[in-house]
C-alpha cells in the first residue's frame, strides 16, 4: 500500500507533466433581493491541465449522469475547480459540468467540460 507521502509525490509528478494551461473563471452569484440572482465577474485563475477529447468510457459515464460533454480536463488533484466554473482553452469557453477529485489516492482531478452557451 502506498503511503500518503508517496501519493503526494506522485501527484506532484503528474502536475509537472501537464502540457496545457487553462484559464478558470468563477462567476459570482448574489441574490438580487426580489427572488432572482445577479451574476457578476467573479474571479479568474490559471491552472495547469491536460485537455483532451473524451474517451468512450468518459462518454458512457457522462451519459449515465445525463451530461453532454465536449472535452475531458485532467488537472492537479488540489486544483480549485468546481462545477459551474467556466474554462477557457485555446480561445474557446467551456462550462464545467462535472468534477471528480474526491478520492485521497487519486493522482489528478477529472472534469468534464460542456459547451458554454
Amino acid at each position: 500500500m502506498l503511503t500518503p507521502a508517496e501519493i503526494a509525490a506522485m501527484q506532484e509528478t503528474c502536475e509537472s507533466a501537464f502540457p496545457d494551461y487553462v484559464t478558470v473563471h468563477r462567476p459570482s452569484v448574489t441574490a438580487d433581493g426580489i427572488g432572482g440572482r445577479t451574476v457578476s465577474a467573479g474571479s479568474t485563475a490559471s491552472l495547469a491541465a491536460r485537455v483532451a477529447e473524451p474517451t468512450g468510457r468518459d462518454r458512457e459515464r457522462a451519459n449515465a449522469l445525463q451530461l453532454v460533454i465536449e472535452r475531458r480536463l485532467d488537472f492537479p488533484f488540489d486544483g480549485d475547480l468546481v462545477s459551474g466554473d467556466e474554462v477557457i482553452f485555446e480561445g474557446v469557453t467551456y462550462k464545467v459540468v462535472f468534477v471528480s477529485k474526491d478520492r485521497s489516492w487519486a493522482l489528478t482531478g477529472i472534469a468534464y467540460l460542456g459547451n458554454a452557451t
